[in-house]
């Protein structure tokens, strides 16, 4: 007897290999600088299970994902405590423990783990959870999804009522708007597609197969155009599908929903079965909910070559390839009482990864009194839309279908239906029907009257109990009594069916949380025919980097018993499936054999072999080999295989993606894009007059790029401040890259935008930009010949009206700052806070603060607060305190770097400071032990328009921890380049902008004494611009438009302030 359980014993060994204990382990990590473009939100799972749903964390350029320890405590058990300079961890489940040795070092290396933290929490690599588990968590970029499979961690959102808080949400919203999916009246179709040329030796000929997979809108809809063609055979399918409401809702009813084009059937216990065909089908009830206890039909359009695995509450249903359809189809998936949360994990022939997930609520919702629902459906299962063809596999041809619901109280439902049926015999259907929804479960009794024939009956229950054991069991009971009653479900037969039973239980088991088992119990009584009794059971596990199944069936009529065993799992990098059929006793037939093997992959290379045997075929023994060559255009395969039959066969194949570029007008070629959603047309432009709309006098962004998904690294806007990006499936936070911008001060009016588009649409992103100013200063308190900074004093910004238009309160070291500040007049008002403001004299309180339209930082000079006792009081002793002369202030280090290069004549003693808050520079020359010597410097450097505006300040200013010296002395570049012509004004009209110096029409710009070529500065990279000016102010600006015509731009003249321009040198003195 034991050979007959050898295979099974492989199989649980294979299990108990991943299930041993890590012992603790020291590990040391090395600091990463926080950057806020690799931000991220990502969903986490832990055995097929959402556990975090917006995990916020950093993917660094490298490749490493780092994760937040607060939600890894909260949602998985592993304690995280920071102390001093490592951290300590322990898995609560396994009571495993570790440390780790938290450095301050640098980071030199991509191979080496790594910390950071921000303002939020701390942050540690998923290498060290990776190594402490001993597993390989995979994490999808393009999904934002980070997949844990072990048995050392467990869930703990369901052990309590409050779930877990996310970092962000105490302090801000993820995002600042919402731009919802959009439906276009037409968009140009993104479309998948593979051309296959093969050669078959036994045939000694070739044979080609192009494979299309469309999507785009049509009239506001969601379209889809699959299309397959061989030699002798072409099939099409396309369909349009519409809802007016968020289909992922909660809820019975939605507003609409319908689908026209090829669809596919809706089935019900007792009349109507799946079928294909040209139809239409509307309702106003939820897709992701079910009130039919029939079985349901899972599907998703793929290209050939796809393997599909299903599982529902991250257990293994079932695997499946792609068909000729060019989809994936799962037939006949039981549901069970509740929330059914079906992942479809795909794995395409190029080595793709995907996955898709889908949720059907079965049972526990219902029609609230007086509610209403309907279902129509007209099919003609015999041919596709575009096909001439009959379709063949059809239980009946034409068909019309109806079906309403009523709530009769909230736990109660009322059914009536109508269905017609056109094929060799017309028939005819009526059905009523009531469900009832209780904390028992939920209970449904249908009847059904065949006219001019017989009828059925139909009792079902779908609940869940914990009597059995610690885990629910999850019973789905059916019972169907027919009385000379056929119909699409029961197809009509010799031996007429009198009644059906069954009965399938499912659960966990308590001991082992990993390994669930499912059990399915069929009767049918026919005429003159014996009772068929049909028995299966199986286990499937979810283990460390993979899951394994086995099902054991028996049929009375047949009298065998079958084993059907699959499982898969990664190998370090290699990802291992096998899937086996056979009789365990007896005989021990092997009836069917498959094993796929996917190598490591790299960028540009993919391998993947694959091995079948089945003895009834001719070639019983079939051995295949895959390799895929990558690039930025599309996927190259060459296929070689071999059978036992010395026959084989070579194929080439070439696929990708195809799209169009609306704003550049290019066809882009692109490698696969795995079936992700759509794309997003983004514009930006400076809203002058801040409506968000884009208007004449309003000047589009050039140049700008993005922040929120790795696609889009490559991608900026074009003249007209437009860019098509690819958005990703689940959607993203999208965000104006800031340093992308020529002016530091320019600000978008959202800047984080969440948003996606479904698979084929585009989704319409406007992001305005306004220019800000910033006004910043310090507040200093005096008493007894003593000065301190004042902190905690309410600062107001006033309109020439007097109203409150900015608020803030000075900090610890009495410095205030207003962001985003719009151009105007204001004045200032403090207001009492931990001061007694009205018992203080203020000086230094500035009039008026003129924030200019081209956007500045102003620095105001320190405003001091005496008490009036101390007015008649000695001055203070200020003969040790010295002084700066503030230079500048700048939002790059590089624009800092310019102008001192550029006053070397002057030779100041310059330094650099960077307020911790803000990150802004600070260029200043000293400290100077008196005013006078400072006051002296002042008036040197007003002889240069880049230093208008200089100003003593206090030293004493930069002595506190929110402020950071770059340098003891600020190092100037080793070659000092002069300025050729001294810029008096502050205006120049600019009418190109080239990054290479090659590109400019030269003759031209010589031939035109109102304009020059000048180099500017940019992000670190050297500009050629042309240039006319300068002009003293902006009305007095001379732009011409000829000029922007001659040089073939489509933009009208910008006019730049100089410190726009960063550094300007002429190329023509």
């Amino acid at each position: 007897m034991k050979p007959r359980f050898r295979l099974q014993a492989v199989l649980y060994l294979c299990t108990l290999l991943f299930t041993f204990n890590v012992s603790a382990a020291n590990y040391t990590l090395y600091h990463w600088p926080v950057v806020d473009d690799d931000f991220v939100i990502v969903n986490v799972k832990l055995n097929g299970r959402s556990v975090i749903s917006d995990l916020e964390g950093y993917y660094t350029q490298s490749g490493r994902l780092l994760l937040p320890i607060s939600p890894l405590n909260n949602a998985l058990g592993i304690d995280l405590q920071v102390k001093n300079n490592q951290i300590n961890g322990v898995i609560k489940k396994s009571d495993l423990t570790f440390t780790i040795a938290k450095l301050e070092d640098k980071v030199h290396s991509d191979d080496i783990p790594i910390w950071t933290e921000d303002d939020f929490d701390h942050y540690i690599d998923l290498q060290v959870i990776n190594t402490v588990l001993n597993i390989d968590a995979d994490f999808d970029y393009t999904l934002m999804q980070l997949s844990l499979t072990t048995n050392l961690l467990e869930s703990t959102q369901n052990k309590t009522s409050i779930l877990p808080l996310i970092r962000r949400q105490f302090t801000s919203p993820e995002f600042d708007i919402e731009v919802a999916d959009q439906f276009q009246r037409i968009t140009y179709p993104v479309t998948d597609y593979s051309l296959t040329s093969s050669y078959l030796s036994r045939l000694e000929k070739s044979k080609s197969l192009l494979t299309l997979n469309s999507y785009f809108d049509a009239f506001e809809h969601q379209a889809q155009f699959r299309f397959n063609k061989n030699e002798t055979t072409t099939n099409q399918f396309i369909k349009l599908a519409k809802s007016y409401e968020n289909s992922d809702q909660e809820g019975l009813l939605t507003q609409l929903h319908y689908e026209l084009g090829d669809i596919q059937s809706q089935r019900d216990p007792l009349v109507m079965n799946f079928s294909q065909g040209r139809g239409v089908y509307l309702s106003n009830i939820n897709p992701n909910t079910s009130q039919s206890f029939s079985t349901i039909t899972i599907e998703e359009a793929t290209l050939p070559g796809w393997l599909a695995e299903l599982y529902r509450n991250g257990q293994f249903v079932a695997a499946s390839e792609s068909t000729d359809e060019n989809i994936v189809r799962f037939e006949d998936v039981e549901t069970f009482y509740g929330n059914n949360v079906f992942e479809i994990r795909l794995y395409g022939p190029q080595g793709e990864q995907l996955t898709k997930t889908r949720k059907i609520s079965v049972g526990n919702t219902a029609l609230a009194p007086g509610q209403m629902s309907y279902q129509v459906e007209l099919l003609d299962s015999t041919r596709n839309l575009l096909n001439s063809h009959s379709n063949s596999a059809t239980s009946f041809g034409k068909s019309i279908s109806g079906n309403v619901s009523y709530g009769l109280s909230d736990t109660l439902t009322y059914d009536v239906g109508f269905n017609y049926f056109q094929g060799d015999e017309n028939n005819r259907y009526l059905s009523t029907g009531l469900q009832s929804n209780s904390e028992l479960g939920s209970f449904k009794l249908v009847g059904a009257k065949q006219l001019d024939h017989g009828a059925a009956f139909f009792a079902g229950y779908r609940g869940e109990t914990s009597l059995f054991s610690e885990e629910s069991t999850n019973i789905n009971f059916e019972y169907s009594h027919l009385n000379q009653f056929n119909s699409a479900v029961f197809l009509k037969q010799t031996s007429a069916l009198k009644s059906r039973a069954s009965l399938s239980l499912n659960s966990r088991f308590t001991t082992f949380e990993n390994l669930s088992w499912t059990l399915r119990f069929l009767n049918e009584k026919r005429d003159r025919k014996e009772t068929r009794q049909f028995t299966q059971f199986g286990l499937n596990a979810s283990y460390l980097g993979g899951n394994w199944s086995s099902r054991f069936q028996y049929d009375n009529l047949q009298n065998e018993l079958i084993n059907q065993s699959y499982w898969s799992m990664d190998l370090g990098k290699w990802h291992w499936t096998n899937s086996v059929d056979w009789k365990p006793f007896e005989d021990k037939e092997l009836l069917n054999y498959r094993s796929s093997l996917r190598w490591p992959q790299s960028s540009n290379m993919f391998n993947q072999t694959q091995l079948s045997y089945n003895p009834r075929s001719a070639a019983k023994l079939v051995l295949g080999h895959q390799y895929t060559y990558r690039n930025d255009m599309f996927n190259f395969s060459f296929t070689g295989q071999y059978d036992s039959e010395d026959e084989w066969l070579i194929s080439l194949g070439i696929s990708g993606t195809i799209s169009f570029d609306k704003f550049n007008n290019d066809i882009n070629f692109l490698p696969p894009r795995s079936l992700s959603s759509g794309q997003l047309a983004v514009e930006t432009f400076i809203d002058k007059n801040k409506n968000g709309i884009f208007d004449t006098q309003d000047q589009a962004i050039a140049g700008a790029s993005f922040t929120g998904n790795y696609l889009w690294k490559d991608h900026q806007t074009n003249s007209n401040g437009q860019v098509l990006l690819p958005s990703s499936t689940g959607g993203q936070i999208l965000s104006l890259d800031l340093m992308s911008l020529s002016n530091p001060y320019y600000q978008p009016a959202n800047n984080r935008i969440k948003t996606s588009s479904h698979r084929g649409g585009v989704t319409n992103i406007k992001i305005p930009v306004n220019i800000v100013n910033e006004v910043e200063g310090t507040i200093y308190y005096t008493a007894n010949n003593k000065t301190k900074p004042a902190s905690g004093v309410s600062v107001l910004l006033l309109d020439g009206e007097g109203n409150i238009q900015y608020e803030t309160i000075s900090e610890y070291d009495g410095y205030y700052f207003f962001p985003k500040v719009k151009a105007g007049e204001y004045s200032i008002k403090l207001e009492q806070n931990q001061f007694a403001v009205d018992n203080l004299i203020t000086k230094n309180l500035p009039e008026k603060i003129v924030a200019p339209e081209y956007g500045d930082t102003i620095i105001l000079r320190d405003i001091v607060l005496q008490d009036k006792t101390q007015l008649l009081a000695q001055p203070t002793d200020i003969s040790e305190a010295q002084y700066f002369v503030q230079l500048g202030v700048f939002k790059k280090r590089l624009s800092a770097n310019i102008v001192a290069h550029s006053i070397q004549a002057l030779d100041f003693p310059l330094q650099l400071y960077q307020n911790l808050n803000h990150e802004n520079y600070y260029l200043v020359a000293g400290p100077y032990k008196t005013k006078q010597e400072a006051q002296s410097v002042i008036n040197q450097a007003y002889s240069q328009p880049v230093l208008f505006g200089s100003f003593m300040i206090d030293a004493r200013k930069y002595d506190s921890i929110n402020w950071h010296r770059i340098d003891s002395n600020f190092e100037l570049p080793i070659k000092a380049q002069a300025i050729t012509r001294q810029k008096t004004a502050h205006y120049y009209c600019q009418y190109a902008l080239y990054a290479k110096r090659s590109s400019v029409n030269v003759p031209l710009v010589e031939s035109n004494k109102n304009i020059f070529l000048s180099e500017i500065s940019k992000q670190g990279k050297s500009y050629t611009v042309v240039l006319s000016g300068p002009f003293e102010s902006i009305g007095e600006a001379e732009c011409d438009t000829k000029i922007s015509s001659a040089l073939n731009e489509k933009s009208v003249p910008i006019i730049k302030h100089y410190k726009e321009l960063n550094k300007i040198t002429d190329l023509f003195d």
